[in-house]
């Protein structure tokens, strides 16, 4: 009888102590999920999550056909986070006579009466396509949502120069 009622409470410690294990992990995989939640939403507000509509994208044209351009630029399906180097994809760009193209000059600080201060202003002048070479760093415009798009139309090509700033010492 004495081995019975020991028995009985051995059994009862065991499936006590396996119940309370599992309570404490789902209970931590819980807190688990909320923390990794508040970081998430840290992560949100620092790195915000690209755009469900895209109308314009910049990059660096690889090739140009008659009536095309290929681009190379950041995905925009996934977000960059800090010390990552961005996936890039390829895009085509069709271009037609309806296309504006025009050439956006290195910024440069013109006085604004209704400012009262220098304001930075960007220079732009038509430009026309064959005038765009592989290499050239470009803004790329559409009509339409082109975040998912690999081919898409342009309404509008802005080619610019990239600025360089003297280093120190220069």
């Amino acid at each position: 009888m004495k081995n019975k009622k020991l028995t009985i409470i051995i059994i009862f410690l065991i499936i006590a102590g396996v119940g309370g294990y599992y309570l404490g992990v789902s209970d931590k995989s819980g807190q688990c999920a909320s923390e990794l939640s508040r970081y998430q939403e840290a992560v949100d507000s620092f790195f915000p999550p690209t755009p469900e509509q895209v109308f314009s994208i910049d990059g660096i044209i690889k090739e140009i056909g008659k009536d095309y351009l290929i681009i190379e630029t950041p995905s925009l399906s996934k977000r960059i986070l800090p010390g990552e180097e961005p996936v890039m994809e390829e895009r085509k760009i069709t271009v037609s006579e309806n296309t504006e193209i025009i050439k956006r000059n290195p910024m440069v600080f013109e006085f604004s009466e209704e400012e009262g201060t220098e304001i930075p202003v960007f220079k732009e002048e038509k430009y026309s396509f064959s005038e765009l070479k592989s290499g050239d760093s470009v803004i790329i415009e559409a009509e339409e949502n082109i975040k998912n798009e690999s081919e898409f139309p342009a309404a509008k090509i802005i080619m610019r120069e990239l600025e360089t700033f003297p280093v120190s010492g220069e």
